[in-house]
């Protein structure tokens, strides 16, 4: 019953210790069907076995992760075949049973005085391919064993695959609490005994071999699962061999459950250090949060900025801003762990569609920039699409998944654990690999841009760090920061990754609204037809009121001439003020076919792009305020004067 249910279903916090604990409890104590089903086949192991091998599978890690409970249950299975072996009265007993994710060996053999050491499981006699790459063993000597002249026992149980599901361990070191060392290796436990009677001490130690293929930039550390303490120890187990080798070795005086530990050489931050990045980027995410806002409020409330790329600008600054408020009001909101759930699962959201919107930046500066072809038919809706749809995608895996992994005690964001954080770091890492690319075909082809009509030996060179320090925080790339910041002595790169991320709203601010020459002259231009139409309205009221005076008793009266002839005078400024501009030109010459009305100047002024059609390309490349185009904007308006035809007729006749 119990092995079907635990197939079948996956664990919950309420059902665990009753499918796994609890049973396994109730058979070892249950002595008469025990010691009846011990006599016979031991298919009965395996079924022990298979119970204890359903309940630690994948889809129940979350469960054994967070109760840490797992150490727990081995030590029951142990527990529960060495009862099986007690009221088996065989003289020897030699079983090696295994399942898709436990291996057990039960032996019982004579101390003889030609007796090996003793190494431990046989993996040989396992059926199967499953178990046949197992590198992992035990070693106890021989002089251990034959202290006594009867018999030895032990039961040995291994289990693999099982290190998301095991606890980490918090102990402290050096007066400060160090990193999490997580269980990089497969769990074993033993237990040995002469003539029935368990060894506590051995002597010599024994000997455990794990096979732990990991960087050289971890450490490692024997560990044995204290139950007591609920924590992992080190007492009486040290690791002897070289730190850098793929199998660990390590050596031990006593029998109970072991395991491997590393630790990421992480950086193990001083109070003062901690202190000031934690100021840093509360700080950085609050000033970001405003400057985000009114950038959200600049490109809204200006009607002329509705090109794709301004759109484009619009809902990254949006996803940014919801972001980081979340950030501030919720990360720390533990109180209330649904509440937490729902903040984390929308600052996941968020983070994500910015770094979405992100992505859309690159691939729309790769499209107008580098691929400037065939470019048409890209849609903002396309872009819409992606940039809120994609993240719906891994939040809602997730969600679905592990939903338990969203919030905890300390904070309200995914758990870092067993891996789930993946979810976000995973698309992060693959958007700034991606935008990291798009970064230098751009700065590349504003370089070429800007070497085709540079003023100067290094006005190229300008341009290129311009459009590079304009584009970083569009794309995310400062991001990158992050993953250099991994021991001490690259701590300048948490402060780096804190000032650039913290602040990457207030640099969106600066670099994309108020140094942003377009943004600026799109703000004059709506500032000065807001001031138009003010003054368009007030000569309408003034003109209503003049003509539609009334008295005291509510009649109409009409207007004096002088007030129409007011009214006239006003309506003629208007119009001076509209209509080409006219000069009277006195001629030096007193010759008497020219006459004082014939030499009327006109004079009309063009500026520099009123002929020319500017590519996307160019429009892409001078948002980055390169001076690909600034050339030409900063040179004066072409003055032409064009001389009436009778007067250049006049002129050519009097022409000796």
């Amino acid at each position: 019953m119990y092995k079907n249910f635990t197939s079948r279903n996956i664990l919950s916090q309420q059902t665990f210790r009753p499918l796994c604990l609890e049973s396994l409890i109730n058979i070892s104590q249950h002595r008469p069907i025990r010691d009846e089903i011990a006599k016979s086949d031991p298919e009965f192991l395996k079924g022990i076995l298979d119970i204890a091998s359903n309940c630690i599978e994948e889809k129940n890690h979350p469960v054994w992760k967070k109760n840490s409970m797992l150490p727990e249950l081995m030590q029951t299975l142990e527990d529960t075949l060495v009862s099986v072996l007690q009221g088996n009265d065989s003289t020897e007993v030699n079983l090696v049973v295994a399942s898709s994710n436990v291996v057990a060996q039960i032996v019982r053999e004579r101390i003889t005085a030609n007796m090996t050491d003793i190494t431990i499981p046989n993996i040989s006699v396992v059926e199967g391919d499953s178990w046949k790459n197992l590198a992992d063993f035990l070693v106890i000597p021989k002089l251990t064993v034959m202290k006594d002249n009867g018999n030895y026992t032990y039961v040995f149980v291994l289990f693999k695959d099982v290190a998301n599901a095991l606890p980490s361990s918090t102990t402290k070191k050096s007066g400060r609490v160090s990193s999490a060392w997580e269980v990089s290796s497969v769990l074993m436990s033993c237990s040995l005994m002469l003539d029935n009677v368990r060894v506590k001490d051995l002597y010599p130690s024994a000997q455990l071999t794990f096979n732990t293929s990991v960087a050289q930039t971890l450490d490692k550390q024997c560990s044995f699962w204290n139950i007591s303490d609920r924590d992992w120890s080190d007492e009486g187990i040290k690791l002897i061999s070289p730190v850098n080798s793929e199998l660990t070795v390590c050596e031990t005086n006593h029998f109970t459950s072991f395991a491997v530990l590393i630790k990421h050489r992480a950086i193990e931050l001083s109070h003062s250090d901690k202190l000031a990045l934690s100021i840093i980027t509360y700080v950085g995410c609050g000033v970001s949060t405003v400057a985000l806002a009114i950038t959200l409020v600049v490109f809204l409330s200006i009607e002329s900025l509705a090109a794709d790329r301004h759109k484009i600008h619009m809902n990254l600054v949006l996803s940014l801003l919801l972001a980081q408020v979340l950030f501030l009001a919720g990360i720390r909101e533990t109180s209330n762990q649904v509440i937490c759930k729902i903040i984390a699962v929308f600052m996941h959201y968020f983070y994500l569609t910015a770094f979405t919107w992100m992505l859309v930046e690159g691939l729309h500066l790769y499209l107008k920039v580098v691929q400037v072809f065939k470019t048409e038919n890209v849609r903002i809706v396309y872009y819409y699409i992606f940039g809120w749809g994609f993240a719906i995608i891994p939040v809602g895996v997730t969600t679905a998944v592990k939903p338990d992994n969203y919030g905890n005690s300390d904070i309200c964001w995914l758990a870092l654990e067993d891996g789930t954080v993946w979810a976000f770091i995973g698309p992060v890492i693959a958007i700034i690999m991606v935008n990291s690319i798009v970064l230098f075909m751009v700065i590349k082809t504003v370089v070429t841009s800007a070497s085709s009509i540079k003023s100067s030996e290094y006005d190229h060179i300008k341009a290129g760090i311009k459009g590079l320090f304009v584009l970083m925080p569009i794309l995310g790339v400062g991001w990158i920061l992050g993953l250099f910041a991994v021991n001490r002595a690259t701590v300048v790169f948490e402060y780096a990754f804190a000032i650039i991320n913290g602040f990457q709203g207030f640099l969106i601010f600066l670099l994309h609204c108020v140094f942003n020459n377009e943004v600026r002259n799109a703000f004059r231009r709506q500032r000065e037809k807001n001031a138009l139409s003010k003054e368009n309205d007030s000569l309408d009221q003034v003109s209503f009121s003049l003509t539609h005076s009334f008295d005291s008793e509510g009649q109409k009266h009409s207007f004096s001439f002088n007030s129409q002839e007011k009214i006239k005078a006003a309506a003629l400024a208007i119009k001076k003020k509209t209509t080409t501009n006219l000069v009277r030109v006195k001629p030096m010459s007193n010759h008497p076919h020219i006459s004082d009305t014939s030499l009327k100047v006109n004079r009309t002024f063009e500026t520099g792009h009123s002929n020319k059609l500017v590519t996307d390309e160019e429009k892409e490349i001078s948002s980055l305020n390169c001076p690909s185009l600034e050339d030409e904007e900063r040179a004066p308006p072409k003055i032409s004067h064009l001389v009436s035809p009778r007067t250049s007729t006049q002129k050519r006749q009097n022409r000796p």
